[in-house]
């Protein structure tokens, strides 16, 4: 599949020129796995660390005939934040080990186009109803055919203990380490360093597929990892196509926090309320049209970069990264055209009526 957007007429024409790839593009297969089981041991490095500094103040405590200020057990919500944290942590030392003083511009990090930014944040809301439907298919299938199966995962727990958090708290939990944390973590590491090399090595279509594999592997539970792996298909089509970290971090980060306060808001434990109570038909179709319509409109803007002499700057593979400032290469947004505009706003249009009439 091409990145690089159709512009219209007058533009700079689409044709690639050569140019040698800037630095390793990124690690293989089995340094891809290597990445993901390092990132498992270390959050239970980071874990089991937690529980003994907790036990270890407990212990002061007693001795010291005082209250101890921390649990000795941390609840969902704490194993969570830690967890986050650690990822954050890990992916951060993974991109700055592959890159160095390169991993700016090889991981795309800039602001996203204003277009960007307004169709990722209309995504937001489509992209859950699409997860919760998902969700409740394969559960319902689960249980059909006698698999024992986890609905949502360790998160039902989460949301529990987060319910008997003060206010303030419980948002710094969800948006601080389940949306900031886990997005910029998760984002640079499965998009931008295992997605980018497995990309560069496997091609396109088996690159994201490989990715996309790992990322749904991550989070072992295996309904909640299909959903995660579809979510990993959007993500991926979401940073080639803009060219911008940034894009896929918000689209991450705002759905974790959305299903986390779906789940609190609701009357039952989950992260997914949609996927625990069903979607109603008239809300999930008009949902996935709803998506369907923005995802056009971000593939119709989809991002490039122009070199001097018109053709497009590539490093010989399918990237979302940034040419080196010696390209002199400029930034070209695609426009979404009235056509993808109309669609975006009928559908959304069909898609707001349908949650509000139930």
């Amino acid at each position: 599949m091409d990145v690089s957007p159709s512009p219209p007429a007058g533009d700079v024409p689409t044709t690639p020129s050569p140019a040698a790839p800037p630095g390793p593009p990124g690690p293989g297969l089995p340094a891809a796995l290597g990445l993901v089981l390092g990132l498992v041991a270390f959050q239970f490095v980071i874990g089991f660390a937690a529980l003994f500094a907790a036990g270890f103040v407990e212990g002061m405590a007693a001795t010291l005939g005082r209250r101890p200020p921390v649990p000795p057990n941390p609840d969902a919500a704490t194993i969570f934040a830690l967890a986050a944290g650690a990822t954050l942590v890990f992916a951060l030392l993974a991109a700055g080990r592959r890159y160095g003083r390169d991993a700016r511009r090889a991981l795309a990090v800039r602001l996203p186009a204003g277009k960007h930014l307004v169709l990722v944040l209309l995504l937001l809301l489509p992209l859950l109803v699409v997860a919760g439907v998902v969700t409740a298919e394969l559960t319902a299938a689960a249980r059909a055919a006698g698999v024992p199966v986890g609905l949502t995962g360790p998160t039902a727990g989460l949301v529990d203990s987060l319910r008997d958090y003060p206010g303030w708290r419980a948002a710094a939990v969800v948006v601080g380490f389940l949306g900031v944390a886990i997005g910029v973590g998760e984002e640079v590491l499965f998009r931008g360093v295992l997605g980018r090399g497995l990309v560069a090595r496997w091609g396109l279509w088996r690159g994201i597929g490989l990715t996309t594999v790992l990322f749904g592997a991550f989070h072992i539970y295996p309904v909640q990892a299909a959903v995660a792996g579809l979510i990993g298909l959007v993500l991926h089509a979401a940073y080639l196509w803009t060219r911008s970290l940034s894009v896929p971090v918000v689209l991450h980060a705002g759905y974790n926090c959305l299903a986390v306060l779906g789940g609190l808001a609701g009357a039952g434990a989950g992260a997914d309320p949609a996927g625990d109570a069903g979607v109603p038909s008239g809300v999930a179709v008009t949902g996935v049209a709803a998506g369907a319509a923005v995802g056009w409109a971000l593939y119709r803007t989809r991002t490039r970069w122009a070199l001097p002499d018109g053709a497009v700057w590539s490093p010989g593979f399918p990237t979302a990264e940034s040419p080196p400032a010696a390209a002199g290469a400029r930034l070209v947004v695609g426009r979404a055209g009235v056509g993808a505009v109309a669609l975006v706003a009928a559908a959304y249009l069909a898609f707001a009526a349908a949650v509000v009439l139930g």
